[in-house]
């Protein structure tokens, strides 16, 4: 291992490249001899041609060859020639390469299949050995003792005979040469809006991309190589300086290493319309003005608070509600020797920025979350692969580390802690930091009737044990007996398992098999933990025998095993006939359903009759049923036995009759449909359609049915090989949900709840998407002007409507009129991008392009198209003293120019 290491550092650093050429002849050589690199006169061999056999083609050489000379190669494993009596043979190129270096021979394998040059040779009257796949074969004068003595030097290879590449004198080692220049290109370019949107309209446009005026660099990329392309190094960059900006760096030895870094930025803006009274002081910390503040306190009632929000809210300065991923990511693959490959990788993405975030103390609050968060991953395998088998072991690590835990603000309608009226200041906790540790073994294994069986077995752990935060940052309250925490941090302990097994038989050469099974176990082994008492938005003290909270732990099982058969009747005609099944074990006292089975047979059927038609289609069925339905198993596990008896027979709010949709009885159908039609071979005309279709046959409540489909084309034409290039693509989906409850009113707990038929509901939402686009990349000029236009549209409506099957009536006035169910207004936007350009050659290197960018976004939402900082104005009642950042998203129109100068090199 160490020395194939050095080895790999040596070759990156001072690549080898083989000189193809022979050594030149020497005029002045007395003898006829030729020269080495060295200037030294060898002695020389000539010979007539013979031929001479590589990879199984015969060439021919008809100007002879000259044998230079090499001081000593007798501890070399050799076929004697001469010794044999061969003096008339013809050899190809001979050089030293990586490989045969191991072994210490010489390679005499051709590459390209033309005819080189002698590149190094041994000395008449001295032994040689060949690494590769060339022989010198039989020719009418030779001895009938040649084959054999070849076959013994490919059985002495074969064994493994080791002779170190530094048993050779000077002029038979590698000959070191740096890497050639292959490939450059460099883009720089300029951009101007015509219409730019404006900062506040600007979020959705600059989304996860960064697209600012002026000189920007498009790309830069460049290739070096060393000859016969056995080394290779490249970089590229593209939008450097920019906050999308990515780069690239990758080196690699044919066979021997690849090593890979990355770089990659991603942005992303959450809205650019945000406004916050609140000050960051330090990370996590926000704290307002006093001044403000002791106005607002001075205030009192809610009516005298209004106004002054609205004012001061008015003028609060702007937040930034955006944020990135900084991503770096080295790899390096090793290939020690032809039989082990080792990969190792590491990535560190980084999350910085700040986003909108729910901080309540009594009445609705938003805030700013400031982003602070590092993921480290590391990677490491090997793999062993023999004729036989192969064999592959890993380990990933995964770090995740939170640089805050806590989020803290200044509650501004209160100056001192209070155990009524509430806190002075608010707290909330962050993402905990965590790891994960993974171990998998891989294996596969050929086995006879053309089979082959693999497998996989990874074992997983994953550790979480940051400290409490206190359960109140309100001191009036923080001293209670009961909240006395029951320990210090989670212990979070999690171990999971998983094996994975297929196995694929041919036994006969129409007909193939394959079964699989795959098994998962995520096993929460965290310590379950009670808590007396908690504190309800830092201002409630909860402390009765029915506030009691204990954690719960949801460990599950799941197999899942499948077969398939394949078979081919026709040359045109292939069948495939499948079965699955899936089974989840969960915890029946965190869960409402302790067992589900899942069966689902298929078919599948792919048809090419002729060459301008080929057709795929499958269809599947699947129904799952549960063993039972615990509609209140996970508040069993939440709450004391006593508590329990009490709560259940005068219900909840939950009504005992819903379902979850991920556990409850269901059939499915799914079905797909994709011919393909090509005329003329310049035409191809796809049509696609697919189809699923849920029923949940049993649920009372909940979920009852949902189907989606979606239909589309796609047409490309192609006049010329090479050529232009037009399509177009139209494509509608459809997505639909219906479930059903029923209104329960709010009563305190222990109270009888009500349970009127008639308050029933119904609610369906229905989501139609049409995609649109159409375009083309075409010569103007034959290898001087192209085109290129493409048109995009798409648009997304959703619709929310609800209704009560009776009146709802039986209750009182206004519980009668919650009762009522009612639409929603529907949801819109569309997004409409067009781009096209002109790209003109001036010469083999240099090239322009002219583009012109057209965007458009319309969006109609409801849920926040009247977001504001203050929202007393829309909601009186409820928002009279909420507080928010106003975070929108907005239509925005674009339109922009750019030209890009490139030169190859």
């Amino acid at each position: 291992m160490k020395r194939a290491f050095g080895l790999v550092l040596r070759e990156w650093l001072l690549v080898t490249v083989m000189v193809a050429a022979s050594y030149g002849q020497s005029a002045g050589s007395p003898w006829g001899g030729v020269s080495n690199e060295t200037g030294v006169v060898l002695p020389a061999v000539k010979g007539p041609a013979e031929q001479v056999a590589a990879g199984g083609t015969t060439h021919a050489n008809t100007g002879g060859v000259t044998i230079s000379g090499l001081p000593d190669l007798q501890k070399l494993w050799t076929l004697p020639l001469n010794a044999r009596g061969i003096e008339n043979f013809t050899l190809l190129q001979i050089s030293i390469d990586t490989e045969c270096a191991r072994t210490g021979c010489l390679d005499a394998s051709m590459p390209g299949g033309k005819l080189p040059s002698i590149n190094r040779v041994a000395a008449p009257n001295k032994d040689l050995c060949f690494c590769g796949s060339t022989n010198i074969v039989d020719a009418p004068d030779q001895p009938p003792g040649v084959r054999k003595a070849r076959d013994e030097v490919s059985a002495k290879k074969s064994a493994g005979v080791n002779n170190p590449q530094n048993l050779l004198p000077p002029q038979a080692r590698e000959k070191k040469q740096i890497l050639l220049f292959k490939f450059g290109e460099v883009q720089l370019g300029g951009r101007a809006f015509l219409e730019r949107p404006s900062e506040k309209n600007r979020g959705k446009f600059e989304e996860y991309r960064d697209i600012p005026p002026g000189l920007f660099v498009e790309g830069l990329h460049f290739q070096l190589e060393g000859k016969e392309g056995r080394y290779f190094t490249e970089l590229r960059a593209r939008q450097p300086r920019e906050a999308d900006q990515n780069y690239l760096f990758r080196v690699s030895g044919l066979g021997l290493y690849e090593g890979r870094f990355e770089w990659n930025q991603i942005p992303h803006v959450f809205s650019n319309t945000g406004r916050s009274l609140y000050k960051q002081t330090r990370p996590g910390v926000f704290e307002l003005d006093p001044a403000v503040r002791s106005a607002i306190q001075a205030a009192r009632t809610g009516v005298a608070v209004a106004p002054l929000l609205d004012r001061f809210l008015a003028g609060a300065p702007d937040v930034d509600l955006k944020g990135g991923w900084n991503i770096g990511r080295f790899l390096m693959k090793h290939t020690p020797t032809p039989n082990w490959d080792l990969q190792y990788e590491y990535t560190r993405t980084r999350k910085e920025g700040e986003r909108p975030i729910g901080a309540l103390t009594g009445f609705a609050n938003e805030l700013l979350e400031p982003i602070e968060q590092t993921i480290h991953d590391l990677q490491l395998s090997a793999g062993l692969a023999r004729e036989r088998g192969q064999l592959q072991f890993s380990y990933n690590l995964s770090l995740f580390r939170n640089d805050l835990d806590t989020l803290v603000w200044d509650q501004y309608l209160r100056r001192d802690d209070n155990a009524d009226l509430g806190p002075a200041r608010g707290r909330h906790a962050l993402a905990p930091s965590n790891s994960a540790h993974v171990g998998s073994i891989t294996g596969a294994l050929n086995l006879p009737w053309r089979s082959r069986l693999t497998s996989t077995f990874s074992y997983g752990l994953g550790f979480q044990n940051d400290r409490f935060i206190p359960p109140t940052i309100n001191s009036a309250i923080s001293n209670s007996p009961a909240l006395v925490l029951p320990a210090e941090s989670l212990r979070g302990d999690v171990h999971t398992r998983l094996l994975n097994l297929q196995f694929t038989i041919h036994p006969l050469r129409n007909v193939s098999m394959k079964a699989r099974y795959r098994l998962y176990d995520f096993d929460d082994r965290t310590p379950n933990l009670t808590f007396p008492g908690w504190v309800s938005t830092d201002s409630v003290l909860r402390t009765e025998a029915i506030d009691r909270v204990t954690s719960s732990r949801f460990s599950y099982t799941k197999h899942n095993a499948g077969t398939e058969v394949g078979w081919r009747p026709l040359l045109p005609l292939s069948v495939k006939v499948g079965y699955e099944w899936e089974r989840w074990n969960r915890d029946q006292r965190q869960r409402e359903v302790p067992v589900s089975d899942e069966q689902t047979p298929r078919v599948s059927v792919e048809y090419t009759p002729f060459d301008w038609l080929a057709l795929r289609a499958s269809y599947a069925r699947s129904w799952r049923r549960i063993s039972a339905y615990n509609t209140f198993a996970h508040l069993a596990s939440a709450v004391t036995a006593a508590e329990f008896a009490r709560l259940v027979p005068n219900g909840t709010a939950q009504s005992p009759l819903i379902r979850q949709y991920d556990l409850a009885d269901r059939d499915r159908d799914r079905a797909d449909l994709l011919p393909q039609f090509t005329f003329f071979q310049t035409v191809t005309f796809t049509p696609t359609l697919s189809l699923r279709k849920d029923n949940y046959k049993n649920s009372p409540f909940g979920l009852q049915k949902s189907k989606n489909w979606a239909a589309g084309v796609d047409v490309s034409w192609s006049p010329i090989e090479g050529g232009a290039l037009f399509f177009a693509s139209y494509m509608h989906e459809q997505f639909f949900a219906q479930q059903r409850s029923r209104y329960r009113p709010f009563l305190p707990d222990f109270t009888l709840r009500i349970d009127n038929p008639t308050y029933d509901w119904v609610g369906r939402n229905e989501d139609f998407v049409d995609t649109f686009r159409i375009g083309m990349d075409t010569p103007l000029i034959s290898e001087k002007l192209d085109l290129h236009l493409v048109w995009n549209y798409s648009q997304a409506i959703g619709e929310m409507h609800a209704s009560n099957p009776v009146t709802p009536k039986g209750g009182a006035v206004f519980e009668n009129a919650d009762a009522k169910a009612a639409d929603f207004p529907d949801i819109k936007d569309s997004l409409h991008p067009l781009e096209a350009s002109l790209r003109y050659r001036f010469s083999k290197g240099y090239f322009v392009k002219l583009g012109y960018v057209f965007e458009q976004f319309h969006i109609t939402d409801f849920r926040t198209d009247d977001i504001q900082p203050y929202m007393g104005d829309v909601d009186p009642l409820i928002a009279q003293r909420a507080v928010y950042l106003g975070a929108q998203i907005r239509p925005y129109t674009a339109r922009m120019l750019a030209m890009t100068i490139g030169y190859r090199f």
